[in-house]
């Protein structure tokens, strides 16, 4: 679990600096005002849906990775009737969930296969933050030392 959140940390890291803040998901977006983070932020959270033993020490297991994409919503910035040049610049963070599925998508390690995007949600939220939940889905052969 901790080699995926890692890499795919990295990754982020490398291939998508707009990002200034990725972290282990922990709760970072609630209950905490403001939150402590930097935005926008990527949080990453490693989830073994199903694991099956292919032997004694070894198991195949199914995986999701969550990134969880925030940054802080403009109110009436992205309307018909706002400026070209605000709306532009508000829009411009909408390209964030892009940028993370063009890092992630068809991307593996030699201990994890391929991820693939399997949804991209927006989560309904009052705090003036725009959340997107991107998952990913891939395997990885898992040993018992």
């Amino acid at each position: 679990m901790t080699e995926i959140y890692s890499a795919v940390e990295e990754r982020l890291t490398a291939k998508v600096p707009e990002l200034l803040y990725i972290d282990l998901e922990s709760g970072q977006l609630e209950g905490r005002t403001p939150p402590p983070v930097d935005f926008p932020c990527a949080l990453v959270d490693v989830r073994f849906n199903k694991c099956e033993d292919q032997s004694a020490k070894v198991q195949q297991c199914e995986v999701t990775v969550t990134v969880r994409v925030a940054f802080e919503a403009w109110i009436d910035e992205t309307s018909s009737v706002t400026p070209k040049q605000w709306k532009q610049k508000a829009l411009e963070k909408m390209q964030l969930p892009d940028k993370v599925y063009c890092a992630l998508q068809g991307w593996g390690m030699d201990f994890f296969s391929i991820l693939s995007r399997k949804s991209v949600i927006p989560e309904q939220r009052a705090d003036g933050l725009k959340v997107y939940r991107i998952e990913f889905e891939t395997t990885q052969e898992d040993y018992a030392e």
